[in-house]
C-alpha cells in the first residue's frame, strides 16, 4: 500500500512482439451466441495479430446451469427461449443476419457429421462424460 507508482509501465512482450498494454482475448467459442459474429468482431477490436490454439479435453464435464437453463449447441426452441428472445428484438435481428459458420475442420470431414446438429450428437457420443 502507499508505494511509489512512479515510472511503471504495462508495456511488455507477448508473443514476441513489444506490447504497450497487454490484452488477450480467452477462448472465445460462444461470443457468437452473446452478438452476430463476436469472435470475429473481438477480434478486430483487439486488432488481432497471433492466434493461439488450444486443445481442450475430450472429456466433457457437468456443465449444471448449462443443463438447468437448457443451453444446447445448437439452440432449441422452447417456449422459454421463445419468450426470452421475443424481449430482445435487436439481438435477434442481428442473429439473423449474420452468416451461419460451421466447424470447417470436422463438419463434412467425420462421418456422419454434416451440420451443428450432428456434431453436438457426435460430440456428445464420442467424450465420456466426467462427474465430480
Amino acid at each position: 500500500m502507499a508505494v511509489n507508482l512512479e515510472g511503471r509501465s504495462t508495456a511488455t512482450k507477448m508473443v514476441g512482439v513489444d506490447v504497450a498494454m497487454p490484452v488477450a482475448l480467452a477462448p472465445t467459442g460462444l461470443a457468437g451466441m452473446q452478438h452476430a459474429d463476436g469472435e470475429i468482431l473481438a477480434a478486430k477490436a483487439a486488432n488481432c495479430g497471433a492466434l493461439m490454439l488450444t486443445l481442450d479435453p475430450q472429456i466433457l464435464g457437468q456443465r449444471h446451469k448449462d443443463l438447468k437453463n437448457g443451453l444446447s449447441a445448437p439452440p432449441r426452441l422452447t417456449i422459454p427461449n421463445i419468450v426470452n428472445m421475443m424481449t430482445k428484438p435487436r439481438w435477434c435481428l442481428g442473429m439473423l443476419g449474420t452468416r451461419r459458420r460451421q466447424f470447417g475442420n470436422i463438419v463434412g470431414h467425420v462421418k456422419g457429421v454434416g451440420d451443428m446438429g450432428s456434431l453436438s450428437d457426435w460430440t456428445a457420443a464420442s467424450a465420456p462424460v466426467r462427474t465430480c
